[in-house]
């Protein structure tokens, strides 16, 4: 960097990154595949506004979080002064960067979230193949719920090494679409390490950032997907999609693709033995107590029994369990669990859904030890229900 352009960097608050930082990983190789990275503006450490966003789904709506004003990201050198980082999250983390002045909104469920991010007063839903105006989409999906159906049927199609847990989701039986092991055939993908892609699907086509019946949008879609592990082993799948100009599509790439390059990171290394579970008496005392919390719709003290990174938003969070058992025509009840060993229970459960739709459902909760108390890890239905 010149030394004028370096000086203004600092004048702006922007901190120019060493060398040594911009070679290796996904944001590198995301950058190679836009061209000769020394013709590219050069990365920077820069300060964008931070914009809460509500969000609705299985608990009910929740209002937008309390965040500082503004989030350090890591950018193309001279992007700062037209984004802005947008997220439902209450640690100001699981966003996206997109231009100032724009609308947004997040859904979550037991299968993970969506973040969709667009003009003021755009009509029509991003995720509809038909949808023809400007949006930025981010989605989170685990494995270890029912988000494990997309973790499957798109992982399976992009990263060799989750076909193996495509399988074991389509052994279950319960979802009967096909779960093919190639990509789409008329996405363009470059792969920038084990654990990420980026992708173009051309107008007017079905590809990953175009799923579904047609018709299909004339306008191409571009974006990015990472795959990795979670420490109680469970996968968990991060997409990127978005309809942008093209001087504005490489900055909300490389902050998507930088915030998860710890994951990546760690995905790319042999995984270490989980932490041991506690005793079957401890996970089965843990696992009851949690179902009649759930019963009372007590989401203070159900929530105390997840691990900690699950608490703070989403399905787990306690405004979340409330809501969503406190709204029952039938409480859940707890009508059996049983040690299935390694920490795991096997439970069974009924309850009434609002419309009168009883529930007999299954599920395996799996627990893992922590402080040597046993917390509920992750918790996968066995039957849809």
């Amino acid at each position: 960097m010149s030394v004028p352009r370096l000086a203004m960097a600092f004048a702006l608050g922007l901190h120019a990154l060493p060398a040594h930082s911009q070679q290796d990983g996904p944001v590198d190789r995301f950058r190679l595949s836009l061209g000769q990275i020394a013709e590219q503006s050069p990365l920077a450490s820069a300060e964008v506004p931070q914009v809460p966003c509500p969000k609705d789904g299985q608990g009910g709506p929740v209002d937008p979080p309390e965040l500082p004003a503004s989030k350090r990201l890591v950018l193309p050198l001279g992007t700062a002064g037209s984004l802005a980082f947008y997220t439902a999250h209450a640690q100001g983390s699981a966003g996206v960067l997109a231009p100032r002045g724009w609308s947004c909104h997040g859904l979550y469920g037991s299968n993970g979230d969506v973040l969709v991010v667009q003009p003021p007063g755009s009509a029509g839903d991003p995720r509809d193949a038909s949808y023809r105006g400007q949006f930025v989409l981010r989605s989170f999906s685990d494995g270890g719920t029912s988000g494990r159906f997309e973790v499957a049927r798109v992982g399976g199609r992009l990263f060799p090494q989750a076909r193996a847990f495509a399988e074991q989701v389509k052994a279950e039986g319960i979802d009967d679409d096909p779960f093919p092991d190639t990509p789409w055939p008329s996405d363009r993908i470059e792969r920038l390490g084990d654990g990420a892609v980026a992708f173009e699907t051309p107008g007017g086509v079905e590809g990953l950032g175009r799923q579904g019946k047609g018709p299909y949008a004339p306008e191409p879609v571009s974006g990015a997907v990472a795959y990795a592990v979670s420490a109680d082993g469970d996968p968990f799948l991060v997409q990127l999609k978005a309809r942008l100009d093209r001087n504005i599509y490489p900055a909300v790439a490389i902050a998507f693709l930088d915030d998860l390059r710890p994951a990546l990171e760690r995905a790319g290394r042999p995984r270490a033995p989980s932490p041991a579970s506690g005793p079957g008496d401890g996970a089965l005392a843990a696992v009851r107590a949690f179902y009649e919390a759930l019963g009372r719709a007590d989401g203070e003290t159900a929530s105390g029994l997840v691990v900690p990174e699950r608490r703070a938003s989403g399905p787990y969070a306690p405004s979340s369990i409330s809501r969503f058992y406190g709204s029952l025509a039938e409480p859940i009840r707890l009508l059996s669990a049983t040690a299935a060993g390694g920490g795991d229970v096997e439970v069974r459960y009924r309850y009434r859904k609002p419309n009168g739709a009883v529930c007999d459902g299954r599920a395996v909760v799996a627990t893992r030890s922590d402080g040597g108390a046993a917390l509920i890890a992750r918790i996968k239905p066995l039957n849809g229900c």
